[in-house]
């Protein structure tokens, strides 16, 4: 019976973990992008292993889970970041050039839900 409940709880601590970062393929085939859902940290992770910072943790803390979400542009370079919490927008740029290509920039950095302080960027 402890074998199984051990076993229970290793199963849902897994899958609690296995949530919270999301790797999304580009347009450039050599290069996904990999989200932490929960803090909106985001990085540029190439085939041969080198992984880039594009976006750092915009809530270090990671409280509410599957906050953010990147959704592609029609430059194959740009993703757009959403805290879907409180309406912030960020443009996140890779690059395969190097890391002075690679950036982010605030679209919106007002929160647009009363949920959280609207001067917190």
């Amino acid at each position: 019976m402890n074998k199984l409940i051990l076993t229970l709880i290793m199963f849902f601590t897994f899958e609690g973990n296995a949530q919270t970062y999301k790797l999304y393929q580009t347009k450039n085939i050599n290069n996904q992008l990999k989200l932490n859902t929960m803090t909106g940290e985001v990085y540029q992770v190439q085939n041969d292993g080198q992984k880039f910072l594009v976006h750092e943790a915009s809530t270090p803390s990671g409280e509410t889970p599957k906050r953010y979400s990147l959704y592609d542009t029609q430059n194959m370079w740009t993703y757009i970041l959403l805290d879907e919490f409180s309406g912030k927008l960020w443009q996140c740029q890779y690059s395969v050039k190097g890391i002075n290509y690679i950036s982010s920039w605030v679209i919106n950095p007002n929160a647009l839900s009363f949920t959280e302080e609207t001067n917190s960027v």
